[in-house]
């Protein structure tokens, strides 16, 4: 078996770099930026100066109104952590010493599969970036 270049702890989803908080999820409501495409919407708020604790700071949702049996938002929400999870070290250069708190939304009304939550979710991921004037 050949050896991954991302090791299990770089790409892992620690406890820490969730986000937790109502004043946390207040600021992003009120003054995150938007975007949304087919599976997901994204709301985040970057900040231009490092913050304490680590750079990204993620949180994953699915409506009840749009997935009405709980193992169904449960399949998606951990779908949405995995694919995230594969993704976080292509997100974090595009950073630049900064810090960004990020709200996942799941919408569609059937489950998405595994590459294609990967594909939007960086797509939006990069889309949000350039309305804050980041770029790789």
């Amino acid at each position: 078996m050949p050896a991954s270049p991302i090791s299990l702890v770089s790409a892992g989803l620690p406890k820490r770099e969730r986000l937790r908080g109502r004043r946390r999820f207040r600021a992003l409501s009120h003054f995150g930026l938007y975007q949304e495409g087919e599976w997901l919407k994204l709301r985040g708020l970057y900040f231009a100066v490092a913050l304490p604790g680590p750079p990204l700071q993620v949180a994953f949702s699915v409506s009840k109104k749009t997935l009405r049996k709980a193992h169904d938002r449960n399949r998606v929400r951990r779908l949405m952590r995995e694919a995230y999870r594969q993704q976080k070290l292509f997100f974090l250069p595009y950073l630049r010493g900064g810090a960004a708190w990020l709200l996942w939304i799941g919408k569609g009304k059937t489950p998405p599969t595994l590459p294609s939550l990967q594909k939007e979710m960086r797509e939006l991921f990069i889309r949000f970036c350039e309305a804050c004037g980041l770029s790789s």
